[in-house]
C-alpha cells in the first residue's frame, strides 16, 4: 500500500486506489503508462499474477499507445522501496 502511495506523488502519476473500473494501481496520462504494483512478494501468487496480467492486457486494447507495466515491490520498509523510487524519478523527472 505504501508503494503506491509514495510513487502515486510523482509529477503526473497518480494513485488509482481502490474501485477503479480498471483494477490497475498507478497511471500517467502525460507519460502514457499504467502500473499494476504489488507491495509484497507473498501477495504475487500465479492465480492473483494472471489475473493481473489480464488487467493490463485489457486496458492495452484499448490503449495501444500506452506502457503497460506489472512491478512487484519486495519488502515493506522505505530502504527497499528508495530504488525504485530514484528509478521512476530519472525516468519521469523530478518529484
Amino acid at each position: 500500500m505504501y508503494g503506491k502511495k509514495i510513487i502515486g506523488l510523482i509529477n503526473d502519476i497518480n494513485d488509482l486506489g481502490q474501485g477503479d473500473e480498471t483494477g490497475l494501481d498507478l497511471y500517467s496520462k502525460k507519460r502514457k503508462f499504467i502500473i499494476e504494483l504489488k507491495n509484497r512478494f507473498n501477495t504475487d501468487n500465479s492465480s492473483s499474477r494472471k489475473a493481473n496480467f489480464n488487467k493490463l492486457a485489457k486496458y492495452k486494447e484499448k490503449h495501444k499507445n500506452f506502457d503497460c507495466i506489472y512491478g512487484v515491490i519486495i519488502g515493506n520498509t522505505y530502504f527497499l522501496l528508495t530504488p525504485i523510487i530514484i528509478n521512476l524519478s530519472l525516468f519521469c523527472g523530478t518529484l
